[in-house]
């Protein structure tokens, strides 16, 4: 998919889902990510994501890849990062299902809060 401008943004489809219902069109709102991660990093054991980390400092690197290509693309205004705690088999939250974080949240918030160029 390809988001460097709004035009393309909503023209893209994810998971085969238009942007807008038949009726709707784009008039200037602001383009959301509505899910965005998936990075399995497991410190229990086994588990499901998208891609996969195997140490703490993969994880921060491949969650800093995703952050810079969100806010270097200046037609998204905002992401939902998914998921935030680990759920059953899902194992890309960034924390552990108990609520215990997987990596040092001042490394994520630091990542989190980069600036656009």
């Amino acid at each position: 998919m390809n988001y460097r401008s709004p035009a393309e943004a909503v023209a893209a489809e994810s998971a085969s889902m238009p942007a807008f219902v038949p009726g709707s069109s784009y008039s200037g709102q602001p383009i959301l990510l509505t899910e965005c991660g998936g990075i399995a990093f497991a410190v229990d054991g086994g588990g499901w994501g998208y891609t996969t980390a195997e140490e703490p400092e993969e994880f921060l690197a491949s969650y800093r890849q995703l952050i810079e290509a969100i806010v270097g693309t200046p037609a998204v205004q905002g992401f939902c990062y998914t998921q935030l705690t680990d759920v059953e088999q899902e194992i890309n939250g960034l924390t552990t299902f108990e609520r215990v974080p997987k990596v040092d949240t001042h490394r994520l918030r630091e990542i989190t809060e980069l600036p656009r160029p």
